[in-house]
């Protein structure tokens, strides 16, 4: 296993099935705040806002796992599965953190002008977007004041950058098309075709094994070596 996905792992462990996951990411948040406040050098800024970033993300990573296979979002939830999702408006804040972050330490200048930190833009986009699905995937009201407000900062975030490849179709593409579902009916457009679908759920078990099936493999591979 290559080292940066062994420590991706042991991060995901570390947060998996935890209760104080929102007490964690304010943390994140904060010691954020404080570094940027602190540190003068643009370069150090983006580094200290990536990692948090980065933290951020596997967060709302996992968070979306705990709600694969639930058609009706968050009020379908098992209790205890429920007690390891973040609040709603804890999710909403941390986004539009997340695309503040965009307009102090990546105006559109810098997209322009240099791809010195192209990696980390393209970070902090895939990260939103993780926050928009599992904003999504919640499937809980959101008021027509935060949809118009996120809407508002993510188009003034990146309005005037002139993006390409795979950071175009996460900005101008994805991103559009939640903030347009999000719009829409709370009901799942494919609530039918994930029933018939029958995808596991986090509490079931993301991952069907036939036992007996494992063994013969299991059998097969060693009878080779």
């Amino acid at each position: 296993m290559f080292p940066q996905y062994q420590t991706l792992s042991e991060v995901w462990v570390h947060l998996q099935n935890r209760h104080d996951i929102s007490t964690l990411l304010r943390e994140v948040l904060g010691q954020h705040a404080v570094d940027s406040t602190l540190q003068d050098d643009a370069t150090q800024n983006v580094r200290d806002a990536t990692r948090s970033i980065i933290w951020i993300k596997t967060i709302f990573d996992l968070q979306r796992t705990y709600l694969s296979g639930i058609a009706t979002g968050v009020s379908e939830c098992p209790p205890h599965v429920l007690s390891y999702l973040l609040p709603t408006e804890l999710l909403f804040s941390t986004i539009l953190y997340l695309v503040n972050i965009k307009s102090r330490l990546f105006p559109s200048q810098t997209t322009l002008l240099t791809k010195e930190f192209t990696r980390s833009r393209h970070i902090l986009a895939q990260t939103v977007f993780s926050g928009l699905r599992l904003l999504l995937l919640r499937r809980q009201p959101i008021s027509t004041q935060d949809k118009s407000r996120l809407q508002a900062a993510i188009n003034a975030a990146w309005q005037k950058d002139r993006l390409v490849g795979v950071e175009h179709f996460v900005v101008s593409g994805l991103f559009a098309s939640i903030l347009d579902a999000l719009n829409e009916s709370r009901v799942n457009p494919y609530g039918q075709e994930w029933s018939n679908a029958r995808l596991p759920t986090y509490d079931a078990g993301l991952v069907r094994c036939n036992t007996n099936l494992c063994k013969k493999k299991l059998l097969m591979c060693c009878s080779i070596r």
